[in-house]
C-alpha cells in the first residue's frame, strides 16, 4: 500500500508482531517488548488522530501450534535456546521472518555451514521457510539423525527387496532426502 490508497474495512494493512516497544499495563513509564500492531493515522497536516475512530480494534488470532514430533527417518532439530531469529538466508545479516522457541521441532530441508555457524533450513507450521543458526561453540539446538547422509550399508543382508520388474518400461522412483537405492 502507498500513501493516497483507498481501503475498505476488509482490508489487511498490518499484522501482529513483536518488533519495537510497547507501554506496559503497569505504568506509562515502564515500556517493554512485546506482542503487538502498531496503528496510528496522521492527516494531510501531520497531525496525529485518535485511530480508534478509523478502526474495530477486533482481536482475530489464528495461531497453529508446531507440531513437536521427533521422525527418527529425518534430519531434525530441537530448538534449546529460548529463542533463535528465523533469517531469509544463512547470513546474520539478512532479513528476520520469525522466531523460534524452546522445545519447538522442525524437520531440516538444507544445511548450511560457515565459518562460525551452522546454518539448518526449516519449514514452521505457518509456512515461514528460513534459516535458523546455531553458533559452533554453543548448544543452541539438538540435532536427531544428522547423519543420514552418511549412512552406509555395511553388511549384504541391510539390502531390501522393493522392487521387481515385470516389463520392459521406463519407471521413475521417488526417494527422500537421505534415503538410498542399490540395484544388483
Amino acid at each position: 500500500m502507498k500513501v493516497g490508497d483507498i481501503i475498505d474495512s476488509d482490508t489487511i494493512i498490518g499484522l501482529q508482531g513483536n518488533t519495537g516497544l510497547v507501554l506496559s499495563k503497569k505504568a506509562r513509564t515502564n515500556i517493554t517488548y512485546g506482542t503487538h500492531v502498531h496503528f496510528e493515522v496522521i492527516n494531510e497536516e501531520d497531525n496525529h488522530i485518535n485511530p480508534r475512530e478509523y478502526a474495530l480494534f477486533n482481536i482475530e488470532v489464528n495461531y497453529i501450534e508446531q507440531t513437536n514430533e521427533i521422525d527418527y527417518d529425518k534430519t531434525q532439530i530441537k530448538i534449546i535456546a529460548n529463542k533463535i531469529n528465523i533469517r531469509e538466508n544463512s547470513s546474520t545479516h539478512s532479513n528476520i521472518l520469525g522466531v523460534v522457541v524452546s522445545d519447538e521441532i522442525y524437520t531440516v530441508l538444507d544445511k548450511v555451514v560457515d565459518d562460525r555457524y551452522v546454518w539448518y533450513k526449516i519449514r514452521t507450521n505457518r509456512g515461514v521457510t528460513g534459516y535458523v543458526a546455531s553458533e559452533k561453540t554453543k548448544n543452541w539446538l539438538k540435532i536427531y539423525n544428522d547423519d543420514l547422509d552418511n549412512h552406509q550399508v555395511e553388511e549384504e543382508n541391510e539390502i531390501k527387496f522393493i522392487f521387481e520388474c515385470e516389463k520392459d518400461g521406463v519407471y521413475a522412483i521417488k526417494l527422500k532426502k537421505g534415503e538410498k537405492m542399490f540395484i544388483e
